[in-house]
């Protein structure tokens, strides 16, 4: 029941030689196999949706990933995480290395998820679509928003300043 976008995508996101289509049904094989089997036509059909959802631009669900831009590999990357309709999305830096054109993408499918959202960063627009921030520093929380708050608190609370 958890989805999770990692802070390197490179390194822990998604498999360089798979095509996106196969990326995003990894953590689904259970769901569009039978006996052991992975139906195309389901992992296509998976494919198309999130694609579509999350607005990659790509050639073809076949292409491979490594060949996408950034913004497209960490769209790719959030479509395998919400493949499995999870009850928690865990993201860290979900627009970290991205267009803004993606960033805003990002942004429109974080807060239109049906589930709950953790997301890890230090980026104030980030930030600012959450309900509740959490600001650590040295280990602990030092500070809590909620509803609207001013961008100089938040940073002099990332900063550490004030406690």
């Amino acid at each position: 029941g958890v989805g999770y976008v990692p802070e390197d995508r490179h390194a822990n996101g998604f498999c360089a030689n798979l095509s996106v289509e196969e990326n995003m049904a990894l953590p689904v094989l259970h769901r569009i196999s039978r006996m052991g089997f992975i139906s195309r036509a389901r992992r296509r059909q998976l494919a198309m949706s999130l694609i579509e959802r999350l607005q990659i631009k790509v050639s073809g669900p076949t292409q491979n990933t490594s060949e996408l831009s950034g913004g497209n590999q960490q769209k790719t990357v959030m479509g395998r995480a919400l493949a499995s309709d999870p009850d928690v999305l865990v993201l860290g830096y979900p627009t970290a290395g991205v267009d803004i054109a993606s960033k805003q993408a990002l942004f429109a499918v974080i807060e239109a998820a049906e589930s709950a959202v953790l997301l890890v960063s230090d980026e104030i627009d980030e930030l600012a679509i959450c309900d509740r921030v959490l600001v650590m520093f040295g280990g602990r929380i030092v500070r809590e928003f909620t509803g609207e708050w001013e961008e100089r608190e938040m940073v002099a609370a990332i900063e550490g300043l004030g406690q």
